[in-house]
């Protein structure tokens, strides 16, 4: 028997509807005209789309993306309020992205056009390479009129999609491989080649557009995809040396790189310059202490960018130790709910989609954070449903839209509650 939570989305609800009042409050003393219409839309967005979706699949899901895009929309608010106005009416898209993404069930059509997926996303980034226009270094954006596109979030659902399906014809091959090569066993070329010549082709577009973030993302979801349809770790050891001789590569070819490197090992010799952002969004996390300053007490916008890269540090500046915690977490829900429903697929298309989907996700968030962090160098990329761009979060809508379709979809595969219920 399905249990449903209409509490859980109801607290959810309130949680980020009460992070945009204090917001607003800390600023203006009052909710004016604008303030309030953007938190009615974000309320009713979310409460249109539950309704809509009539409990059908997983039920943490949904409230713990309205929880986090509620703390992004306050950040940003804060932040930027003409900014903050843009990304409520994208997040209100992005919940009609998600009910639309959330009924697919042909996922045939995944394995029968598995190569179309792969040259639309071929094409995509090859049209960003010769018309893009280049942001923070990056040539990964197209622009139309006063609207500007992230292509690459389109094109890694589209890579995710065709790995999914050539992995699923494959897998046997790449689990049990009978050729030696090196003293490593290795599947037959006409199966491995294909993958790594579009795995090649795919990287070198990325480099191209110098968009690394992207190209690091996209490398670790076909490392992961790979090992779980052949469950050898070979192919994780021969992954991470190929990030290791990749990344060499671009600190001695790509200026913007090797910069964030030099950051990344000793930000305070160049905190006037080039270390600055990286400097001030450390003395935000540390300013925040153990609960923080209070939303709309603190000072984020000394942090450059901080509504996009940085908004992570942003929101533990006003949030704290506990509020950074808060938001691992809920990434880290979204993702074992994720694996939780892919697993319930077995080992078919749907399963190594859900797989994808769910690395992607993860990922993103660990790229992003561990650069804001200093634990890696700064990539770029965004932090899904909190940072702002409509590109992003209409990607990671969709994203999160496939993944609740299959726990609708899981009931063929056992019973969905009882694989919520082992998260």
């Amino acid at each position: 028997m399905k249990r449903y939570y209409p509490g859980l989305m109801l607290l959810a609800l309130a949680s980020g509807a009460l992070a945009q009042v204090l917001v607003h409050l800390a600023q203006n003393g009052q909710l004016d005209n604008r303030a309030a219409t953007g938190l009615g839309l974000y309320v009713a967005s979310f409460l249109a789309l539950y309704l809509w979706l009539r409990g059908r699949g997983d039920p943490v899901i949904l409230p713990v993306i309205a929880c986090l895009v509620g703390l992004g929309l306050a950040e940003i608010w804060r932040l930027d309020s003409a900014r903050g106005w843009q990304q409520t009416w994208w997040v209100a898209l992005g919940t009609v992205c998600f009910a639309v993404a959330s009924r697919f069930r042909n996922w045939h059509l995944v394995a029968d056009l598995k190569y179309v997926w792969a040259v639309a996303a071929a094409l995509l980034l090859v049209v960003t390479i010769i018309f893009g226009n280049e942001i923070g270094g990056a040539r990964a954006w197209l622009r139309f009129g006063r609207f500007s596109f992230q292509a690459s979030e389109l094109a890694k659902l589209m890579v995710v999609a065709y790995l999914a399906a050539y992995l699923a014809d494959t897998k046997e091959f790449l689990a049990a491989p009978r050729r030696i090569l090196w003293f490593i066993k290795m599947p037959p070329a006409r199966h491995l080649g294909p993958l790594l010549l579009m795995w090649f082709l795919f990287m070198v577009m990325f480099v191209f557009q110098r968009d690394l973030g992207g190209a690091l993302l996209l490398f670790g979801v076909f490392v992961l995809m790979v090992y779980t349809a052949s469950n050898r770790l070979i192919y994780i050891t021969l992954g991470s040396l190929l990030v290791l001789v990749g990344g060499s590569l671009a600190y001695t070819v790509f200026n913007h790189v090797r910069t964030r490197f030099i950051v990344w090992l000793n930000p305070w010799q160049y905190y006037q310059n080039i270390g600055y952002q990286i400097i001030q969004g450390l003395f935000a996390m540390a300013q925040g202490g153990l609960t923080g300053t209070g939303l709309g007490m603190g000072f984020p916008y000394l942090i450059p960018a901080a509504e996009n890269d940085f908004i992570f540090n942003a929101l533990v500046e006003e949030l704290g130790l506990l509020g950074g915690t808060f938001i691992l977490a809920m990434y880290m829900i979204l993702v074992a709910r994720s694996l939780t429903w892919a697993v319930a697929h077995g080992d078919d298309v749907e399963a190594l989609a859900g797989v994808g989907l769910a690395t992607l996700l993860g990922l993103q968030a660990i790229i992003i954070i561990g650069g804001v962090t200093r634990m890696i160098p700064v990539t770029g990329v965004t932090l899904p449903f909190l940072s702002y761009g409509g590109s992003s979060m209409l990607a990671s809508f969709v994203q999160m839209g496939l993944i609740y379709s299959l726990s609708v979809t899981a009931a063929g595969a056992g019973s969905p509650q009882s694989a919520a219920e082992g998260v």
